[in-house]
């Protein structure tokens, strides 16, 4: 199922959006993780497929293989450990935290004292854990009914203290928020909700990261019709934040002749769809039971759909037997 999104925009990246994620956030978010052992400055492979492209009859399809990121074995590993420097250095301004300083432990002493909490399926909450280990702070991860017991012992290898609730990743975000209030903790969410965006902006723009590496590793021979290196681009869903992160920096980097982007999303998780037809952030009519189970998410993010309603062309689900 496939639908046309009438409020994408062909202009250039506007400067409303600029100001919350920018290019120039996303490159300083890859030299800081440049520093981080679980992540380094190695880009992960584009991947030429030229039989596929033949099959389809397109010039070319690239995958950019995110499966080898870091031993975390996710592009999530972007994400959270951005968010989490970003967040102490806010938390403590006049300290003036170096960066490299912070992900190699050198402020683990002082740091002792703060703890983060997050809801998660698995792979944003592993990418926590492990950056909150090495920066020094505690970590509590909150784990619905669906997340199964290999990735809860992914986590907690890294030292995580776990929480296992009844309900689904909705009810997990909730019941996060909840502990972090009663127990002056802090949340590190990968997706938004009222009053809460810095967090997750920060989160996404982590993710800008794969957006500048397959820029920089696209053929030269590509790039013959005047910067527009990639005609079309199609992003996992989710609650919108790693669509939002690659296709801001895509925008931005190409205005006006960016790409024709075109999310993806299992049938019964279609949030995304759902706030296209809606014409705002809104929830799923399904089941949310995929097992696409990363992309199993109820509820839009917020701040994720200012990016992606002017941005993407075209939203799409797919069925499971077809995963």
């Amino acid at each position: 199922m496939l639908i046309a999104n009438p409020r994408a925009s062909r202009t250039d990246y506007p400067d409303a959006l600029r100001r919350v994620m920018n290019i120039a956030a996303a490159d300083e978010s890859r030299a800081w993780l440049s520093h981080w052992p679980l992540v380094g400055a190695a880009r992960t492979p584009l991947r030429m497929l030229p039989d596929l492209a033949a099959r389809l009859g397109v010039a070319s399809v690239s995958v950019k293989d995110e499966a080898c990121r870091s031993p975390l074995g996710s592009f999530k590993a972007l994400g959270a450990p951005i968010a989490l420097m970003r967040l102490v250095k806010r938390l403590r301004p006049r300290d003036e935290l170096d960066p490299q300083g912070l992900v190699t432990g050198r402020y683990a002493a002082s740091l002792a004292d703060l703890t983060v909490i997050s809801a998660t399926d698995g792979n944003h909450g592993r990418a926590l854990a492990a950056a909150a280990r090495a920066i020094g702070c505690r970590c509590v991860i909150v784990l619905h009914a669906h997340v199964d017991a290999e990735r809860e012992h992914a986590i907690a290898a890294h030292g995580a203290r776990i929480v296992r609730i009844a309900g689904n990743y909705d009810e997990s975000v909730v019941h996060a928020a909840r502990l972090a209030h009663e127990n002056g903790w802090h949340v590190v969410s990968d997706t938004s909700y009222d009053g809460y965006e810095a967090i997750p902006r920060d989160v996404m723009q982590g993710y800008g990261v794969i957006a500048a590496e397959a820029l920089a590793q696209q053929p030269a021979d590509d790039h013959d019709d005047g910067g527009r290196p990639f005609t079309h681009v199609f992003l996992q869903g989710g609650v919108g934040g790693l669509a939002a992160g690659v296709a801001s920096y895509l925008w931005e980097h190409a205005g006006a002749r960016r790409p024709h982007f075109i999310v993806v999303e299992p049938r019964q998780a279609d949030c995304l769809y759902q706030s296209a037809l809606a014409g705002r952030a809104t929830k799923t009519t399904g089941s949310v039971d995929s097992v696409m189970a990363g992309l199993a998410c109820g509820e839009a993010s917020p701040l994720a759909w200012d990016f992606l309603e002017p941005s993407i062309d075209h939203f799409m689900l797919i069925d499971d037997d077809d995963a």
